[in-house]
């Protein structure tokens, strides 16, 4: 009889909500329901896959975000697969050698003292374990001082992103201790060892062409593995590192924009034998002022008409008389140094300005490159190159690298003039183009080219009396 009436009671409720089941949905289906807010949806991203171009987004848009401040290290990108940081080596036994991270570092001053402990006790684990954790960025020399110099500055800024110790191949013409003192802390003519692995990078050969196009993308662990690194070139990396998408935030912040001077004014130290070339002639400028004038005609690599032509290199000597004249008007005492592969062009400036003003360095005129020259000229050209630096107002011709570099060294106002243009209007343009400023120059064009307009000059430089400025076309080079 219970049985009976259990089943009764089940069946009595399953027959209540079959009747009420159509009504209930009707009545949901009927009540109003507010929408639901739109959220944007962040499309899902990792590093080994990209946004669909299905993913459904919100009708609103996305507001912009503000700028962010600015990170002490660069911030991980998926290419190229260099990670920052980079992993610790781990260090041979027998002693840890100081840990660097150049993104660690706060100053580029922190950053230099920092590798130089690093270079000196990675040599040390070296000498002690041989090849187990050796690693080295050599710099093979090559072409001239001024390709030289780019070039030192570029692999020793590769070699702290590397975290390899940086060491210099140079022995021809001449050791490269003859010219310059190594920096405190860095033995960069140490030899790397000879049973390690290593490879020659050539890129003079421009066989390594797509090297140099992934160069601001590169992960240099990967693509330079070998325990010795072996790099030939003439080509400045550090414009490729400086822009480079992992490591380039981390030199801006570290170096600037405009860090070689402080570069080459740390690597590049005159050795004792081109200071005592170079303390003289500045101890004659004292506190005065000094104009720098390169003038590279290829006289001595019989490559005359391929670096400058007779109407650019007028244009740049009346130029550097006119500065000269302007600035013993202003009472600036101004001093000419000058620097040239030619003769000729010494003889002529130096019969234009005074012999107590005229400053160069004794001796013959040398190109690095060369075998053929003695110490004492290579030690000469080195001492030209450190002078040029030093001056307030520079004037050199283009496409020499050993303007460039020179004139690099020191903050102050650089005219480089084009070497294949052959009217001073062109040049000017030139200058105006490259963002040099173009004040000085412009009084010199004015003064060569537009006697009837030097009413524009200013006061001091009209009334001035110009007896070197008369008659100052080349026909009249060579004589008083």
């Amino acid at each position: 009889m219970g049985f009976l009436v259990g089943w009764s009671t089940l069946f009595a409720v399953l027959l209540t909500v079959t009747m009420l089941a159509p009504f209930l949905m009707w009545r949901c289906r009927s009540l109003p329901v507010p929408p639901a807010p739109a959220v944007p949806i962040a499309p899902l991203t990792s590093q080994h896959s990209q946004p669909s171009k299905n993913t459904p987004t919100s009708n609103q848009p996305i507001p912009t975000p503000g700028p962010q401040p600015p990170h002490s290290t660069p911030p991980l990108v998926v290419a190229p697969a260099t990670m920052l940081p980079l992993p610790l080596m781990p260090l041979p036994r027998g002693g840890s050698a100081k840990e660097f991270a150049l993104h660690g570092c706060t100053s580029m001053q922190e950053a230099l003292d920092q590798y130089a402990v690093f270079h000196g006790e990675s040599l040390q684990h070296v000498a002690t374990n041989g090849c187990q954790q050796a690693r080295y960025l050599v710099m093979v020399a090559d072409e001239g001082l001024g390709n030289r110099l780019r070039v030192l500055v570029s692999l020793y800024l590769m070699a702290m992103i590397t975290k390899r110790v940086f060491v210099v191949d140079w022995v021809h013409p001449f050791p490269l201790d003859n010219i310059f003192t190594a920096p405190v802390g860095l033995n960069w003519t140490a030899k790397a060892p000879v049973q390690c692995t290593s490879k020659l990078y050539d890129f003079s050969s421009n066989k390594l062409n797509s090297r140099i196009d992934r160069m601001k993308t590169d992960d240099f662990v990967a693509s330079y593995p070998e325990p010795v690194v072996r790099i030939k070139t003439t080509i400045p990396f550090y414009g490729y590192l400086v822009h480079h998408e992992v490591w380039g935030p981390v030199l801006r912040r570290l170096f600037g924009m405009h860090g070689i001077p402080q570069l080459l004014q740390y690597l590049a130290v005159p050795s004792p034998a081109v200071q005592r070339l170079v303390d003289p002639l500045l101890q004659r400028v004292g506190n005065g002022e000094l104009i720098s004038v390169h003038l590279r005609t290829g006289v001595v690599d019989r490559q005359r008409n391929l670096w400058i032509n007779d109407k650019t290199t007028h244009f740049l000597m009346s130029c550097v008389l006119t500065t000269f004249h302007m600035k013993v008007r202003h009472k600036r005492n101004p001093f000419v140094f000058m620097a040239s592969d030619s003769a000729a062009e010494y003889e002529w400036l130096a019969k234009r300005i005074p012999p107590d003003r005229f400053l160069r360095v004794p001796g013959r005129a040398a190109h690095i490159a060369s075998e053929q020259h003695s110490l004492e000229d290579y030690q000469k050209a080195a001492a030209d190159w450190f002078m040029l630096g030093e001056a307030d107002l520079r004037f050199g011709t283009g496409g020499s690298s050993f303007s460039a570099m020179a004139m690099k060294r020191k903050a102050g106002l650089t005219y480089l003039f084009p070497r294949d243009h052959a009217s001073p209007e062109h040049i000017m343009l030139n200058l105006k183009s490259n963002d040099l400023t173009p004040s000085i120059p412009e009084w010199c064009l004015l003064q060569q080219h537009y006697s009837d307009r030097l009413a524009q000059l200013p006061e001091a430089l009209r009334t001035i009396d110009w007896p070197e400025l008369h008659g100052i076309g080349r026909q009249g080079k060579g004589s008083a």
